[in-house]
């Protein structure tokens, strides 16, 4: 159903910045107001429908997949069936020294990116909310007693990280209650990033007799990533990361594609999936910002023509301002004046609340970027 209003334009406009495109259309107050609510109603919220097919369009184009489809087509091939490929890394990062650009990061601590679930989504997952969102149990490792209670306590007692060591923690054995069970071990002679993997185990009872099972101490950060380097050939190395996390995902940018031809460039396709999700991001915060009902948004005009539906119905009277009612209490006798100044206080009550509200999240906001 076409919408046919007797409306003239004043202006028309559309525009592109940054990739980003935008149009506008201006139309005459005074003709704005003088139709039926109902009709009304269709016209305030036509930029926000559009908002909301654009999003529906971008999250469908998504959803379905196109995009591997056009990547391939360009020459890229689609490597999120075993891992996620290194786009690039923070200069000022430690991790640029071990990891390279073009690598194909392929585990991250017990988790195989390659698995049931698509990679992607594994890889969101663990930057957001780590290995216990992923159903990762809590492991440690079956190390040689007499090696481990050798080692130091230095790190453990200074509650520090050293690049080279940690503090692990053994599970107490009750034949041996007054042996310290906290090391300061070598993290790599641990995790064996070099050997065959190391035997994992719940409990000591899960080790063989003469080992210890040392797990990670609580306060301690430590994170292995497994990574095939760029023009691999079936190997693959390990990395691991001392510290936060959430510090190692913020300083590397991923991509599920890989160029087959050298003269493509890596990062067009983060380039392009970042600005996608950011254009798809942006529709949606238009559409629901400019649906709420303050002054100069679209969603104050709705509020009104809404109210003055439910009040007069979809006539096709004129209708006046709506906060000052001078159309309407003049034209409308008796019940509908209360209406009207009850509907005029909440709207003003309600716009009222949320600039409050939108000052606060912008404190709030400011405050813990200071902080």
């Amino acid at each position: 159903m076409r919408l046919r209003q007797p409306l003239p334009l004043l202006a028309v406009g559309a525009s592109l910045v940054v990739l980003l495109p935008s149009a506008h259309v201006a139309l005459p107050s005074a003709g704005l107001a003088g139709l039926a609510p109902s009709a009304r109603l269709r016209v305030i919220s036509a930029g926000a429908f559009h908002n909301l097919v654009l999003w529906l369009a971008l999250t469908s184009v998504s959803w379905l997949g196109f995009g591997t489809l056009v990547w391939s087509c360009l020459g890229y091939r689609d490597v999120s069936a075993y891992g996620r490929v290194v786009v690039a890394v923070e200069e000022s990062s430690p991790v640029q020294v071990a990891l390279p650009v073009g690598a194909v990061i392929v585990q991250i601590d017990d988790v195989l990116l390659a698995s049931t679930k698509p990679p992607h989504d594994i890889w969101s997952l663990y930057a957001s909310e780590g290995h216990k969102s992923l159903g990762a149990d809590d492991l440690g490792w079956c190390m040689n007693s007499a090696w481990f209670l050798s080692q130091p306590e230095g790190c453990c007692d200074t509650n520090e990280t050293t690049p080279n060591s940690s503090c692990f923690t053994a599970d107490a054995v009750q034949s041996r209650p007054s042996v310290p069970r906290q090391k300061c071990a070598p993290t790599l002679e641990v995790l064996r990033p070099d050997l065959e993997v190391a035997r994992r185990c719940a409990a000591a009872a899960d080790c063989a007799e003469g080992n210890e099972c040392v797990r990670l101490r609580e306060d301690q950060h430590i994170m292995r990533v497994d990574f095939a380097p760029p023009g691999h050939d079936g190997g693959h190395q390990t990395m691991v990361w001392s510290g936060p996390p959430e510090e190692f995902f913020e300083d590397v940018v991923t991509s599920a594609y890989m160029p087959q031809y050298s003269f493509l460039p890596l990062w067009l396709p983060a380039l392009f999936s970042t600005t996608f999700s950011y254009i798809s991001t942006l529709t949606m915060s238009l559409y629901l910002f400019n649906l709420l009902p303050l002054p100069y948004l679209d969603g104050s005009q709705l509020l009104d023509a809404l109210a003055d539906l439910v009040i007069h119905g979809s006539s096709d009277r004129p209708s006046g301002d709506v906060e000052l009612g001078e159309t309407q209490r003049s034209a409308s006798p008796g019940a509908s004046k209360w209406r009207w100044r009850w509907y005029a206080r909440m709207k003003q009550g309600t716009q009222l609340s949320l600039e409050l509200l939108l000052v606060v999240c912008l404190l709030s906001a400011l405050w813990r970027s200071w902080s």
